[in-house]
């Protein structure tokens, strides 16, 4: 009897556990099934997006700057195909080794590497390391692909003068926008390597000529290279800009400076036009327009010719016999003189104490 109400004891504990793992296991299905709820259709739609955000990337498409034409419609300044370099920050893991690896490849100084992707600006648009890649440049970095995550090569536009130094006072250049600049209201609405005027018309006309940039979404693999394009929209070029200038009276000004330093200048005297204006020393605005080195721009700024003075504009010079038309003009207007009028000149002209002299006595 004792021994089967021990039996029937222990049979009646092992019942009630099991009822107990039982409820418990209901309750972990239970639970996960509420969870399995709460992911699919609940948050559904947010981890929809965000397992999409994984797989595309939002790329700027940069717009063709406006071309510069001479009075007669000869081209001052284009655009021609290149290659720029980007990185998606959003697909590097380590940026030493990336910087590092970029280094060693393009030549690249590891500081401005650094500054350019540690620049203020968002993370989910890609940051511009390089522009004007060589041929060889674009193919060694597409040949190492696989262990540069993140690493894109993009074929844009950029600004060419064909006439080198020709006028380069007056053209000006072109480069990247600056911090300082980008937090002034004017460029707004650029980004991290936009390309804006720095000086002479480019920079003048600036807005009207920058455009308005497009942007793609694409797609990309796990290590964040482009597999198809899913959506653009389209960039506008900016407007082009005709000039007063005469081109071919423009290089006769500027051959007559030669090595000189100086200026010329030439007006169309019915209209005020300018239709040359030289200035020497000169610069090549091909040269400007890209990146240099702390170095190099220190050569240029520190040369004792100061070529990117206009002396043209800039220069400070006394009227001297330029004046002279102007007296002219306003004495036969008010009928002071006549055409045939003469006047004598010894050489000199009193003023109080003081005699001033012609620069050249005749």
């Amino acid at each position: 009897m004792a021994t089967a109400g021990l039996h029937d004891s222990e049979l009646g504990e092992l019942q009630r556990r099991l009822i107990i793992l039982r409820v418990g296991l209901l309750l972990i299905v239970a639970l996960l099934a509420v969870q399995l709820w709460n992911l699919q259709i609940r948050e559904g739609a947010y981890y929809r997006d965000l397992s999409a955000n994984n797989r595309t990337r939002s790329v700027i498409m940069e717009p063709a700057r406006g071309l510069i034409y001479d009075r007669n419609g000869v081209l001052l300044a284009n655009n021609v195909p290149s290659f720029t370099l980007y990185v998606s920050l959003e697909d590097v893991k380590d940026r030493d080794r990336l910087i590092d690896q970029l280094s060693i490849l393009l030549g690249l100084d590891e500081a401005l590497v650094r500054k350019k992707l540690t620049a203020r600006g968002s993370k989910q648009l890609p940051r511009k390391v390089k522009d004007r890649l060589t041929l060889r440049e674009a193919t060694l970095i597409e040949s190492h692909r696989l262990d540069l995550p993140g690493v894109m090569v993009q074929v844009e536009s950029q600004r060419n003068y064909p006439s080198g130094m020709t006028a380069s006072h007056i053209l000006g250049y072109v480069g990247e926008v600056s911090p300082e600049q980008l937090e002034k209201p004017e460029f707004a609405d650029l980004h991290q390597g936009s390309i804006v005027g720095q000086y002479g018309v480019e920079k003048f006309f600036d807005q009207l000529m920058r455009g308005q940039a497009g942007q793609k979404s694409i797609e990309v693999d796990a290590i964040g290279h482009e597999k198809r394009t899913v959506v653009v929209e389209q960039p506008h070029a900016g407007d082009n800009l005709y000039l007063t200038i005469d081109a071919r009276l423009q290089k006769v000004a500027e051959n007559l400076l030669g090595e000189e330093s100086g200026a010329i200048v030439a007006l169309d005297p019915r209209t005020g036009d300018v239709l040359a204006m030289a200035s020497r020393p000169g610069f090549d605005p091909n040269i400007l327009s890209r990146e240099l080195t702390p170095k190099q721009w220190a050569e240029i700024v520190q040369n004792e010719g100061r070529p990117l003075n206009n002396r043209a504009s800039q220069g400070q010079y006394p009227p001297g016999s330029v004046f002279k038309v102007m007296m002219a003009a306003a004495a036969l207007e008010t009928k002071t003189v006549t055409p045939s009028t003469s006047i004598y000149c010894n050489g000199g002209y009193q003023f109080g104490r003081r005699t001033y002299h012609d620069w050249k006595a005749g």
